[in-house]
């Protein structure tokens, strides 16, 4: 895995489709390579490592990856249930103080139901996506 302190070449593309996108702070999972100007905490790490296993760590396949988590709502919303079931489970294995974990999905909650996303789900639906 590598990581680039930059925004993905076809950046353009993301923003045009997820304008709510931070580029600061967005994080890019492609082939085998992290893309991001923001901070990579271990949570994120597990996050991000999901979407570049599904990609099977090639850049060719994550091309159609990309392609197909931008067009579909059904696909992306999977991909990231996948990725933030991850974020969570390190989370609960590693974060001993429960209200810091309790924050911590909270956190994770109001991302996955967030317009980031494009609204993929609510609140309530997030909560047992994550941790169902």
């Amino acid at each position: 895995m590598k990581i680039k302190r930059k925004l993905p070449p076809f950046w353009f593309i993301l923003h045009w489709f997820f304008p709510n996108a931070n580029p600061k702070t967005i994080c890019v999972a492609w082939g085998d390579t992290l893309y991001t100007y923001g901070e990579l905490t271990p949570d994120l790490l597990e996050h991000e490592k999901v979407h570049l296993q599904r990609q099977r760590h090639s850049k060719v396949i994550g091309i159609f990856w990309i392609a197909r988590y931008v067009l579909s709502r059904k696909f992306r919303l999977n991909e990231e249930v996948l990725a933030y079931k991850a974020q969570w489970n390190f989370t609960e294995k590693w974060v001993k103080d429960r209200n810091w974990r309790f924050k911590c999905l909270i956190h994770l909650i109001d991302e996955l139901s967030s317009s980031l996303y494009g609204n993929l789900c609510t609140k309530d639906k997030a909560k047992p996506l994550i941790t169902g």
